[in-house]
């Protein structure tokens, strides 16, 4: 893979995202009702990882 794509990845470009934001001093704020989502699907993920451990 290249390393190029790698910049493409979700995870990098939310954090790509935030620094913007963050240098433009922009109000940018995720929707409640998405970080409930994200939470969830966050808790389930953690769940999973741990219960492949054992």
């Amino acid at each position: 893979m290249s390393p190029w794509l790698y910049l493409l990845q979700p995870a990098i470009l939310f954090f790509l995202l935030g620094m913007v934001a963050a240098l433009v001093k922009s109000d940018l704020e995720i929707p409640g009702s998405v970080l409930k989502i994200l939470s969830l699907y966050l808790l389930f993920v953690a769940y999973t990882f741990i219960h492949k451990l054992w």
